[in-house]
C-alpha cells in the first residue's frame, strides 16, 4: 500500500504518537454483515474519525460467500478510505461529484488488479476482480489489454454515468498502464 500514508498524510491510526495528524481513527470491519448483499463499502469520515468498512455477504452461489474472504474486495474499499483522505486533505470530502467518485472507483479496483498481479511474469495478467464472490466476476469485463476481452475505452465515459461504471474505464486504462510498464 502507499508508504506515504503517514500520521501527518492523515492516515488510520488509533494513536499517532505525537507525530501530527488526529488520533483516535482506525478502521472498523464489519465482516458477514447481512444487512446488504452483494456489495462491501467503506465509509471515510474526517481525520480523527474511525474509517467503516463494510463487508456483506454475497449470494451469487450456493452456498453465499463472505466478501471478507475476497482479497479483491478488500484491498479495493481499504483504497476509497486512503484515497479519500489523501485527496480530501483529511476531510475526506473531495471525491463527492459521479466525476470523481467514478475516478475512485477506478483506483480502487487498480490497486487490486496490481495487488493481484506477478512480477515473475514480465507480463501484465488479465483480472477479474471479485471471483470468489460471483465466479463471473464482479465487473462488466476483466481488466485486460485485449480490446475483444475489454472493449472499453476513454470514449466509453459518455455512456458509462454511473460511477462504479466509469470505474471500469478509469481501472482498465491502470491496466494498461501497468502493462507497459512491466513489459518495459
Amino acid at each position: 500500500m502507499y508508504t506515504g500514508f503517514t500520521e501527518t498524510a492523515y492516515n488510520f491510526q488509533k494513536d499517532n504518537y505525537g507525530r501530527g495528524g488526529k488520533s483516535n481513527d482506525p478502521v472498523y470491519i464489519s465482516v458477514q454483515d447481512s444487512s446488504r448483499v452483494n456489495n462491501a463499502n467503506f465509509v471515510t469520515l474526517p481525520d480523527g474519525q474511525p474509517g467503516q468498512m463494510n463487508m456483506f455477504m454475497w449470494t451469487k452461489t450456493v452456498p453465499p460467500r463472505d466478501g471478507a474472504l475476497e482479497n479483491d474486495i478488500v484491498i479495493h474499499e481499504y483504497t476509497h478510505g486512503l484515497t479519500n483522505r489523501l485527496t480530501g486533505g483529511g476531510t475526506s470530502e473531495c471525491l463527492q461529484s459521479i466525476e470523481a467518485q467514478g475516478l475512485g472507483e477506478g483506483w480502487s479496483d487498480a490497486i487490486a488488479d496490481w495487488a493481484h498481479q506477478s512480477s515473475e511474469e514480465g507480463v501484465a495478467e488479465d483480472f477479474t476482480m471479485g471471483t470468489y464472490v460471483n465466479l463471473r466476476g464482479i465487473r462488466d469485463y476483466p481488466y485486460s489489454t485485449n480490446m475483444i476481452a475489454n472493449p472499453l475505452t476513454y470514449g466509453s465515459l459518455r455512456s458509462r454515468i454511473e460511477f462504479h461504471d466509469a470505474g471500469e474505464v478509469w481501472a482498465v486504462m491502470w491496466h494498461e498502464i501497468f502493462a507497459s510498464l512491466v513489459e518495459e
